[in-house]
């Protein structure tokens, strides 16, 4: 029984995790029933102990899969990175060296250039897709949300500071291009701050755009909010895409760096990241981010990084 449960365990590894959730249950109830009907009546209690415990924690294994799923980001991903950058400054060469990454700090030494399926967003109708795929990416997970409200608080965002997000647009015409993934960046004034970590009063889903700093206005720090690809496009299906985490960690790069353009004054900040995915925790470190003890609503584990920026 445990070998098998390992194998399928690997099986569900890269499947969705309501998916996953489900078989669990599914296993967890036939054991039940099997119990309930006498099944292993003959046995000792610590048979039936041992018989119980793989089930159960393959039952918790998924539960935790399906609460901590923060981004359509895939183990793989991760991995491509982890394996071929072991280091901060090998990792500092897939932002052409423009970053200079130490631990705890990000020195902003060049601009990144632009790429042209890079796009800001310019009308509703552009935020409405974003925000299909933003509700697509966290199918199934306690960020999933009601997409309608998402659109909602994606406006909103946009309106108060237009740089908020970024876009990885698709092969096409421009008039038919749709976006493939995007970087969402708020800045966080005093008063946000105090909301978002000090109360933890909200979580992602209810964050208040009130919370976000105008452009010329002081910010407390910068909040890697949300990163996700669109999880229905053939290319986040088919395939090994592990070489398009180096492009999409530019794309933040350079997103970080623009919309600090927008707050001259703020030489030095702060870059603030929650995920508790043990996936990321190596890909963070890479970054030049620290685990802190910032608390948030979601109960995630939340990384800072203080950002020096030259450019300004």
């Amino acid at each position: 029984m445990y070998i098998l449960l390992i194998k399928i365990g690997r099986f569900f590894k890269e499947l969705n995790p309501v998916f996953t959730a489900g078989v669990a249950l599914l296993l967890a109830i036939s054991y039940g029933i099997l119990m309930r009907l006498g099944i292993n009546e003959d046995y000792d209690i610590y048979y039936k102990i041992l018989t119980a415990l793989p089930a159960g924690f393959f039952l918790l294994w998924a539960g935790a899969k399906f609460l901590t799923r923060r981004s359509h980001l895939k183990h793989k991903d991760i991995k491509y990175i982890t394996k071929y950058f072991r280091t901060s400054e090998q990792f500092g060469q897939i932002f052409d060296h423009c970053l200079q990454i130490d631990k705890g700090s990000l020195k902003l030494c060049r601009k990144l250039d632009p790429k042209d399926n890079y796009k800001w967003p310019e009308s509703d109708q552009e935020l409405e897709k974003l925000s299909a795929i933003n509700a697509a990416a966290f199918r199934g997970t306690p960020w999933a949300g009601d997409p309608a409200e998402k659109l909602t608080r994606n406006l909103a965002m946009w309106h108060k500071n237009p740089k908020s997000f970024l876009m990885i647009m698709g092969d096409g015409a421009a008039t038919e291009r749709q976006p493939l993934f995007f970087s969402h960046i708020l800045p966080l004034s005093d008063h946000g701050y105090h909301h978002y970590f000090e109360t933890a009063e909200s979580g992602d889903n209810d964050f208040n755009p009130q919370w976000m700093a105008e452009p010329g206005e002081h910010i407390k720090g910068l909040l890697l909010f949300t990163i996700a690809r669109d999880p229905d496009q053939d290319s986040g299906k088919k395939g090994d895409d592990s070489n398009k985490l180096p492009e999409y960690l530019c794309t933040v790069a350079y997103h970080i760096q623009t919309i600090l353009e927008d707050y001259p004054d703020e030489k030095y900040t702060t870059l603030y990241f929650q995920n508790s995915e043990k996936k990321f925790k190596r890909l963070a470190e890479l970054s030049g981010f620290k685990k802190s003890r910032l608390l948030t609503h979601d109960e995630e584990t939340v990384y800072v990084v203080s950002v020096d920026n030259s450019l300004s």
